[in-house]
């Protein structure tokens, strides 16, 4: 059957591809706006900088001729001659402090030391930086000279420090220049030889001071303030040394709104004809963009054959041909048996390989009248028309299986599958599409129940049989809310068979109405019911609780997959662990490749939090799995199990008694316990024995039995009494463990 275009709505589609076209002109002139927005600011930003280096420059070449005008000036008055005019017009006061800041002599004609207090605290940091950058100078130590003869050598002064700072409203220049020891001779001050001294030359920034540097950096309307102004639009530059709060501020050029200004209007116009030029291409591939979203709309994108959402769209119009008296139709639900393991073990890829060509088989098998539909993952679906009986779609079905049995060639390997088939027949089975189609869900169950690789209708007692499953459902939910499930243990003994090292617990259920419910089926209801982390905790904790009088014996509780990968699953082991009082070292958990195949980096950290509050963890049913070497070198266990399957079919030379053989020696080469389960007669036994495995677990030593039954057994002195040999009649209590029956 071809695949059907959709009727749907032009109008739509035309609208859809608008709204792309304005949301993409949108996004333009978005983007063109941000890049103004971005050069416009990276251009002012840049001309502030400029403005900043050379403000910076002016000044500092200001300070510079201020501190050699009091170089001059203090060499003067020491050789005895008058301040020069141009200190006297420069300098509104010189002191002379040592570097505590205490003014110690007044240098005439200028202030007295009293004067100097209103600078202190400002000059205080700018002391103590110039005290450790002036060194040994400062101490009188070096610079010593003298002249021929007896004379004194001139005063001389050392290169000093200069720097802006603001004392209230107003702004100063200061500078200091410190003396050598000649220098200091010359002073009329006693012990001045001994003391670090300075000249402070204090001078109060005016507009003509401003102006000389507004003059020098090109930039005018300069002011001197104590912090940074909080408007956007006056920019400032730090002059002030050693921590002196002063600042430049100047109104800085705007070159970036300049730009702006010149090339947006451009810009802008750019962006309106690039949007044109945009919708007028899309306007032209608008068609084909429809009839490609109509044909993608109805079509699987891996496989190429119809949807789910066409093959709904396919069976409510053969539904309503019926509904007029046309002929009916089969639907077959299709499902691949082996398809996940294969899945996982060549990854996805392979897997995306082997679904298109099972694809294309299925659609080779079936008339031009018929439609084959993927549903998703590995599920099928196929609406087969012209059909009133079951013996109508019989060979079709067989026709199918036959062609999912053949192998799959893959990149030269050979893979097999196979697949289950459920039939529905319309309006045999029903008329309504979501009863049929439940129907023939329902057969595709019967027919993976029955063995897998076989098809099967759908008959009225499937029905039945579902709600009788829901209802058993039902009953578990209350049994495990109310507590009314039952714990079993079955023992651990030494290689030997005399001596209990351990036991497995094992929840049973007996149903009021349907006897024992083998776990195989309740967990899993379990898992399909969001029971399972309710069942897994009461579980655990139960154990735990039952373990308190069993001293010397460990404790090994089955994790499910969804149990284990619950975030707060560690958290709740620890918080049991702590409320019954159990030891943590006496805990095992035992796992399976499925609780770590799917997050194997969760699993791992989830391993190594349970291993460092000291619980034990065990490997079950291995050997199993395709991959349980890798988990061994990667993951930290304490023990493995061998599954019992092995021993089952064991003889003496056999392949499974290779892989016992294989398993024990590799695991006590790993420094592993090994355990074997299912062990039921006396030739497994000794064949073990020989083997060297540490523990057996199996109806040879005993079935699973209640928690008074190993009390007693651990107050024999764990000595395990004989086993009672398993007859005909009895009822058959199958050690399956928690986790194990997902």
């Amino acid at each position: 059957m071809r695949l059907p275009e959709f009727s749907g709505n032009r109008e739509t589609v035309r609208s859809q591809g608008q709204v792309t076209i304005s949301l993409i002109t949108s996004l333009t002139l978005v983007c063109m706006v941000l890049v103004l927005a971005w050069g416009r600011a990276n251009h002012n930003h840049e001309a502030e900088l400029f403005d900043g280096n050379r403000l910076v420059a002016a000044a500092s070449t200001e300070l510079s001729q201020q501190g050699h005008v009091l170089t001059d000036t203090v060499n003067e008055m020491l050789s005895g001659r008058a301040a020069t005019d141009a200190a006297r017009n420069m300098f509104q006061d010189i002191f002379l402090i040592d570097l505590d800041g205490q003014a110690a002599l007044r240098l005439p004609p200028f202030s007295s030391p009293g004067e100097f207090e209103f600078l202190r605290a400002s000059v205080a940091e700018m002391l103590k930086t110039y005290r450790e950058t002036a060194g040994s100078e400062l101490r009188g130590g070096v610079g010593d000279e003298r002249a021929s003869g007896d004379e004194p050598a001139p005063a001389k002064t050392l290169s000093g420090r200069s720097s802006f700072l603001v004392v209230g409203d107003q702004g100063y220049a200061l500078s200091i220049v410190s003396l050598s020891a000649a220098g200091k001779r010359a002073l009329p001050l006693s012990g001045a030889e001994s003391r670090a001294l300075v000249v402070v030359g204090v001078r109060e920034v005016r507009a003509s001071v401003l102006s000389r540097i507004a003059y020098g950096s090109g930039v005018s309307t300069l002011s001197l303030s104590r912090t940074p102004s909080p408007d956007p639009s006056v920019s400032s530059v730090p002059v002030g040394l050693d921590g002196q709060p002063a600042f430049i501020e100047w109104r800085a050029d705007k070159p970036g709104d300049r730009l702006l200004g010149n090339i947006g209007s451009m810009l802008v116009s750019f962006a309106a004809l690039f949007a044109g030029l945009l919708a007028y291409r899309s306007t032209l591939k608008l068609a084909d963009a429809e009839v490609t979203a109509t044909k993608l709309a109805g079509q699987d994108a891996l496989s190429g054959i119809a949807n789910r959402l066409l093959f709904t769209r396919v069976l409510d119009t053969a539904l309503a041909q019926v509904e007029r008296g046309g002929r009916g139709f089969a639907l077959l639900f299709i499902d691949l048996d082996r398809f996940k393991s294969v899945n996982d073990e060549l990854g996805h890829d392979a897997g995306d390989k082997i679904i298109i060509a099972v694809a294309h088989r299925l659609q080779s098998k079936l008339r031009t009248t018929d439609l084959v539909a993927r549903f998703g993952g590995d599920e099928f679906a196929i609406l087969q028309s012209g059909v009133s009986t079951p013996a109508d779609c019989e060979v079709l079905a067989e026709r199918l299986l036959f062609a999912l049995r053949e192998p799959f060639d893959l990149n030269g390997e050979e893979i097999y599958l196979g697949g289950s088939i459920g039939v529905a027949i319309c309006p045999r089975d029903s008329a309504d599409r979501e009863t049929l189609m439940r129907c023939a869900d329902l057969a595709l169950y019967n027919a993976k129940k029955g063995g897998r690789n076989r098809f099967a209708f759908f008959e009225n007692a499937l029905s039945e049989q579902v709600e009788i499953r829901r209802s058993i459902e039902e009953d578990l939910r209350i049994a495990v809310e109310s507590g009314a499930l039952e714990l079993l243990y079955q023992p651990l003994v030494s290689i030997d068979g005399r001596k209990l090292l351990g036991v497995e617990s094992l929840a049973r259920w007996r149903h009021p109405t349907k006897g024992l419910i083998p776990p195989m089926e309740f967990i899993g209801m379990a898992e399909k019911r969001g029971l399972i982390l309710q069942l897994g905790e009461w579980v655990l904790r139960r154990a735990c609780e039952d373990a308190r009088q069993w001293l010397d014996i460990k404790v090994a509780v089955n994790v499910s997959a969804i149990q284990f990968r619950h975030p707060g699953f560690v958290a709740t082991v620890k918080r049991i662990l702590h409320e019954t009082g159990m030891e943590p070292s006496r805990l095992e958990l035992e796992l399976t490749e499925s609780v770590i195949v799917d997050d194997a980096d969760g699993a791992e950290n989830a391993m190594f939090d349970l291993r460092a509050i000291g619980v034990r963890l065990a490997l079950d049913d291995f050997g199993t799995g395709y991959s349980s070497l890798i988990y061994l070198r990667r993951f930290a266990f304490d023990k493995i199990k061998i599954d019992k399957s092995f021993l089952e079919s064991m003889e003496a030379t056999g392949e499974s008694a290779i892989i016992v053989h294989s398993v024990v020696h590799l695991g006590r080469s790993l420094g592993l316990t090994v355990v074997a389960e299912g062990v039921e007669t006396a030739e497994q036994h000794r064949f073990l024995q020989a083997l060297g495995a540490h523990e057996l677990q199996g109806y040879m030593f005993s079935r699973p039995v209640q928690a008074a039954d190993i009390s007693r057994i651990c107050a024999n002195g764990l000595v395990m009494p004989p086993a009672r040999p398993m007859d005909q009649g009895d009822e058959e209590e199958p050690s399956l463990p928690l986790a194990g029956a997902a």
